[in-house]
């Protein structure tokens, strides 16, 4: 959303934002326990995070936003 939001901006077009997608992040269950090995769940998470965040520093390295 921030780096859509940026684009646009960049542009001098108006616009509205309105979140679409929301993906919620669950409370763990209280018989989880510590293990070495990354819960598939967190990796996706992890994933959309490095998505957004790469993506954006890619946009303003382009001089997109």
């Amino acid at each position: 959303m921030k780096r859509a939001e940026a684009t646009f901006r960049k542009l001098e077009l108006p616009i509205t934002t309105v979140a679409c997608d929301f993906q919620v992040v669950g409370c763990s269950k209280s018989t989880d326990r510590f293990t070495a090995f990354p819960d598939l769940e967190k990796l996706r998470q992890i994933e959309l995070y490095l998505h957004e965040v790469i993506g954006f520093l890619i946009y303003r390295w382009r001089g997109w936003v």
